[in-house]
């Protein structure tokens, strides 16, 4: 990596979202065409679900069933290898 890569994907911020439906399509899409680095965090039943995958940097699937602290445990374990910028829930059930 130059100077100039270090440079300009310091300058890009990463948005981790959190979904747990099938929704919030519009606001991934805006976040990358904004130049946003787009992470989505949905359950395992929602993998193959309508994602704007070309928006995506990632997709990451956990089980349904997690604890609020086991989904902690891994948005932390994630925020070790991405510098995330923000967290966002895309449905209020997700907060």
């Amino acid at each position: 990596m130059t100077d100039s890569t270090a440079s300009t994907d310091a300058l890009q911020p990463t948005i981790l979202c959190i979904s747990t439906y099938e929704k919030g399509q519009a606001f991934l899409k805006e976040a990358h065409r904004l130049g946003c680095l787009v992470i989505l965090l949905t359950v395992q039943e929602l993998q193959e679900a309508d994602w704007p995958r070309e928006s995506l940097a990632r997709l990451i699937t956990m089980p349904r069933d997690l604890t609020p602290t086991q989904i902690v445990n891994t948005v932390s374990y994630l925020a070790r290898e991405e510098n995330l910028t923000r967290i966002v829930a895309l449905d209020e059930f997700d907060l």
